[in-house]
């Protein structure tokens, strides 16, 4: 494939994405000199390029917590009539490469925490069932939510009784440390995050910084004066995944939400998340030319979450999807349209 079609490839995937959600920004060009290059082309014109990079990091870095500590992800674009059948041969390529070559530096014995990664496109469901046929599994969302710069009218949300929302401050460092590691352990439960010796530490030196961060709000819920549940938000202006991820000019984005279980199905969580857009709205854009949004990540399997953010008006953008490097892999006929066990 030449240089010309891969830019055609590249061109013809980003106008099909924008005509199936206008929430997402242009996915950024993929230059061969980045990584690992794959390319196909089918009979029917399908068209698909892949750029492939492998990252790893240490297992007390923060990131740490949420990804895998050697990553090889795979950003495809792909056009023409078979979606499904034109990834799914880059997702052949790349995955059996890849997972031959971790098999051989292992012994044949690859770690748990080593992943073949993908993220696409929540609405592309062509793209979809080409990675459920090879066994990959969503783990998180990137959600999204349309926000008016000036109020949404209509009648005030009544506060949910006996819960109070407040400022945290330099004291409540170790509280709201405390809900987001039981946070962070029940999404471990469902494969969305992963619990380290140094996760602790992490957490509380990153609420302690969130807290005392201009353009960083961080709100605690009380019942009966009993801390039962934290959020954090982000206000627009500071650089994310999903600043860059969205077509919008203005987007919060929602760091940590959780509940204690014990004060659940009192509208604490609800509270939460109210006041702190609240607190963000007034950086959502005062002209009437500009649009904003919230953003926030939540765990695909996470039963909790998803009910959750689909009542507050959160709908998922961008999915991510991961494959353990240790399951063997095998590639699907395009004549078998789903695997079967």
């Amino acid at each position: 494939m030449t240089g010309a079609d891969a830019d055609a490839v590249q061109h013809a995937h980003v106008e099909r994405i924008a005509a199936l959600d206008t929430a997402l920004a242009p996915q950024a060009e993929l230059r061969p000199d980045a990584g690992t290059w794959y390319g196909s082309v089918r009979a029917d014109g399908s068209r698909g390029v892949g750029l492939a990079t492998t990252t790893q990091v240490a297992e007390d870095a923060p990131a740490a917590t949420f990804r895998a500590l050697r990553e090889h992800r795979l950003r495809g674009r792909v056009a023409g009539p078979d979606v499904r059948g034109v990834l799914g041969e880059l997702l052949d390529r790349w995955g059996s490469e890849v997972q031959g070559e971790t098999a051989r530096a292992a012994g044949g014995a690859p770690s748990t925490d080593d992943v073949l990664a993908v993220t696409w496109p929540s609405r592309d469901v062509e793209a979809v069932a080409a990675l459920l046929d090879r066994g990959f599994r969503p783990t998180e969302v990137l959600a999204v939510r349309a926000e008016r710069p000036e109020p949404r009218g209509g009648r005030a949300r009544r506060p949910a009784e006996g819960v109070r929302v407040r400022d945290a401050g330099p004291q409540d460092v170790a509280v709201a440390a405390a809900l987001q590691l039981a946070e962070l352990g029940y999404d471990a439960l469902v494969g969305s995050a992963r619990l380290r010796p140094a996760t602790a530490r992490t957490v509380a030196g990153a609420i302690e910084h969130a807290i005392v961060r201009p353009g960083t709000t961080v709100l605690l819920a009380e019942i009966d004066g009993r801390p039962v549940g934290v959020v954090g938000v982000d206000h627009p202006g500071i650089a994310s995944e999903a600043s860059r991820a969205l077509a919008y000019d203005h987007v919060a984005y929602v760091v940590v939400l959780h509940v204690d279980a014990r004060a659940r199905g009192r509208g604490v969580g609800r509270a939460l998340v109210d006041a702190a857009l609240e607190a963000v709205r007034p950086d959502l854009g005062r002209d009437g030319g500009s649009t904003a949004a919230s953003a926030l990540h939540h765990g695909v399997l996470n039963p909790l979450s998803s009910p959750f953010w689909a009542r507050a008006g959160f709908r998922p953008a961008l999915t991510s999807w991961e494959r353990p490097t240790a399951l063997p892999w095998a590639p699907v006929s395009a004549a078998h349209p789903r695997l079967v066990p």
